[in-house]
């Protein structure tokens, strides 16, 4: 939240024994050394990890954080996408998640995610009050039949023609994930209303350089991941 993001995009994963984990990838090989995935082990034997930090080698390493204490953190700090990730993303998940934010008093900070569509429908039928979003790489057929209050398009797809159709839909328009330079002076200056990013400071430099513009939210992808706590 220091650095200007409305929200952190977090990626929640099931354990062993039926916890939930905030975990990007299939292991934790890249960050932990361990290729071991999340169902492989208990959350005692997750905490037991040490994540390094990508972005600062400087900083201490960090235990793997649970989604309760992503959420107690983030309350009333930074709003939160949660994207509900991989071979354990079910109904189950979304019953779990959506019941500790519905308990934190947090639906109006978070937004559920996902690449798979039927969880979406899943939500939008039994959780209505819930804001959700769908995670594409490319559509087929026609967009305004997608039940999700949040359309995510990966940055080839989302074309000026696609942004405007999705918002004369009433829906909002996002795009993933927008790293390089060339990528970040095109969405700066789009009509987009979401900006997911590994690279915070990157985008604030390419803000800097386009107009006055701030009709849309910033959004951290893995950034708060590493930089947990």
């Amino acid at each position: 939240s220091d650095l200007k993001a409305s929200y952190s995009e977090i990626d929640v994963q099931r354990t062993k024994d039926g916890k939930y984990i905030i975990n990007h990838d299939n292991t934790f090989k890249r960050l932990a050394g361990v290729s071991k995935k999340s169902t492989d082990l208990t959350l005692a034997e997750i905490k037991q990890l040490r994540i390094k930090d990508l972005f600062n080698k400087n900083r201490p390493s960090q235990q793997v954080a649970t989604i309760e204490e992503f959420l107690d953190a983030s309350k009333g700090r930074i709003g939160l996408l949660i994207e509900l990730k991989g071979s354990t993303a079910d109904e189950k998940m979304a019953d779990d998640i959506i019941a500790m934010v519905k308990g934190r008093g947090m639906l109006g900070e978070v937004a559920v995610i996902s690449l798979n569509y039927s969880l979406i429908k899943y939500i939008e039928e039994n959780y209505p009050e819930v804001e959700t979003g769908f995670l594409y790489f490319f559509s087929i057929g026609e967009t305004s039949k997608i039940k999700a209050d949040i359309l995510i398009m990966e940055e080839r797809e989302a074309s000026a023609r696609k942004i405007e159709k999705i918002q004369s839909m009433g829906k909002k328009a996002f795009v993933w994930t927008v790293n390089s330079e060339e990528s970040i002076d095109r969405f700066v200056k789009s009509g987009v209303d979401g900006i997911i990013t590994d690279h915070i400071l990157a985008l604030e430099e390419g803000i800097k350089r386009r107009d006055n513009r701030k009709d849309y939210e910033i959004f951290m992808d893995t950034f708060l991941e590493q930089y947990w706590p």
